[in-house]
């Protein structure tokens, strides 16, 4: 993603900012983002300064005629809204370090729980007790799998009051995915049981997205701010961010990026989307009641109460609804890491990133395809470390793992260099970490054929199949989504 593949990050739809007349250019504090938009309009933007901004730095945008949006102390700045031809006299502020637009983001089980071997764990009592996770998406709506385990609420969309409750649907599912306790699928009466990865969290849900599943970078941010302020309350140690946007520039100056970097600094394992690592995301049945956007936009996927009820009477289920996609994936990790953190409290985020990639399942082809049943196409899948990262999620397997990340090292992903004449993606070495067969501590990196991937290493010897992956054609179509547990990498 960011840096070659080599950042987290949230990735969605970019705000239309189209127009006539500004060029950046010229000034490196002004994202290339902003070149070409119409002077005259107004832009939503965030800026950053060297230092937490004052009165004073928020009087110089409203001098221009700019509006404070929002402040966010977290990455030294504020979300402001402004017209366009001013933004090269705000950047020429020696006070502001960036100027970047205010993204739009968007929310991107006859259960897995089993295939990922979270059901091993419940037997052995590791069930995210005591642990506090905040989904950051578009709120969480009141359900019978969920409600009595909500413990905090919090609204981030602009102009809207008072309300936190999801009408859009995405949320609620997620939450369920991660902490869902199956209170409408458990008894004699059920014959599938559509149970969380991790069912006894404290869920913290902090409402970014409207209505419509859309947000700005501005109210996540502010989120993440609150879920920092909020950790010792709550006991907060995961953030999950079922959110999307594209990848425009470095993460060292992207300021959700660096929030996610503060959140991170903080003791909170972050979880999003990038191949770090690949869990379950397709035809996810989890909580959403009905009367949603999604519901009513995709009535079809609302789950038949014969399929999990004895003596069902063929009706469209209140309670369950089937999605698919990475939004679906990063909660499965992230009631893992809840499981983890519930059976050691002492874990830091990179040595939970660490065990969640070393423990990761392996058992891969190279290659295997599928045939659309309703259109005959063939797609072909190739499992590499851009489709399936250090592997497949295997919680039971994290639990047991032992590795740790030394205080002084972080747990990097690994770093990638496309070779245009030979067509080949190499692993490049980075810095602080070693993963090596049994330790995962020292001040160098090795990416070998005995490490993360293991024995037979799914990269081969430092070298990733190249034409037919993130450059190629043959990007995979699989049931498998992609996530991602971030750090400093």
């Amino acid at each position: 993603m960011f840096d070659s593949i080599k950042r987290y990050v949230i990735g969605a739809a970019l705000i239309g900012l189209t127009g006539a007349a500004l060029s950046s250019a010229a000034n490196p504090k002004l994202s290339p983002e902003l070149e070409g938009i119409d002077a005259q309009k107004a832009a939503d933007v965030i800026i950053q300064y060297k230092q937490t901004p004052t009165l004073a730095h928020h009087a110089k945008v409203m001098l221009r005629g700019g509006v404070v949006r929002r402040t966010l102390e977290l990455v030294k700045g504020g979300a402001y809204r402004v017209t366009a031809a001013k933004l090269a006299e705000l950047a020429d502020d020696p006070d502001v370090e960036y100027i970047s637009p205010d993204h739009t983001v968007q929310g991107t089980m006859d259960y897995a729980e089993p295939t990922v071997r979270a059901d091993i764990a419940m037997q052995y009592g590791y069930i995210g007790t005591g642990i506090g996770v905040a989904v950051i998406d578009s709120g969480i709506m009141t359900h019978p799998d969920t409600m009595t385990r909500v413990v905090y609420n919090e609204n981030f969309v602009p102009n809207i009051v008072n309300d936190y409750f999801d009408r859009y649907g995405h949320g609620t599912h997620v939450a369920g995915i991660v902490g869902g306790a199956a209170i409408e699928s458990t008894g004699a009466i059920y014959t599938h049981t559509f149970r969380g990865i991790a069912p006894n969290v404290l869920l913290i849900n902090l409402r970014v997205l409207d209505g419509n599943g859309a947000g700005q970078d501005s109210s996540v941010i502010a989120a993440i701010q609150h879920a920092i302020q909020l950790k010792s309350t709550y006991n907060i140690r995961v953030i999950n961010l079922s959110l999307g946007r594209p990848v425009t520039g470095s993460y060292t100056k992207d300021p959700l990026c660096q929030a996610v970097e503060q959140a991170w600094k903080a003791g909170i394992v972050v979880v999003v989307v990038k191949p770090d690592i690949v869990a379950p995301g397709n035809r996810i049945i989890c909580t959403i009641p009905a009367g949603l956007a999604l519901t009513n936009l995709y009535p079809q996927n609302r789950t038949n109460d014969q399929y999990y009820m004895l003596n069902g009477h063929n009706q469209a289920s209140d309670y369950y609804f089937m999605l698919s996609g990475t939004s679906m994936a990063a909660p499965m990790v992230s009631g893992a890491a809840a499981l983890m953190l519930q059976k050691d409290p002492s874990l830091s985020p990179d040595t939970v990133k660490a065990r969640l990639m070393r423990s990761a399942t392996k058992n891969f082809p190279r290659s295997s395809t599928a045939t659309d049943p309703t259109t005959g196409q063939v797609y072909t899948s190739y499992y590499d470390l851009f489709t399936i990262g250090a592997g497949y999620l295997d919680v039971w397997a994290a639990l047991n793992a032992t590795d740790t990340v030394a205080s002084n090292a972080t747990a990097l992903s690994p770093a990638v260099q496309y070779n245009s004449s030979t067509g080949l993606v190499s692993l490049v070495n980075g810095a602080n970490v070693v993963w090596g067969s049994n330790v995962l501590s020292g001040s160098n990196v090795v990416w070998g054929s005995n490490v993360v991937w293991g024995s037979s290493s799914l990269a081969g010897f430092n070298v990733v199949w190249g034409s037919n992956v993130v450059w190629g054609s043959g990007t995979p179509q699989g049931e498998i989504a992609k996530i991602a547990i971030n750090g400093e990498n």
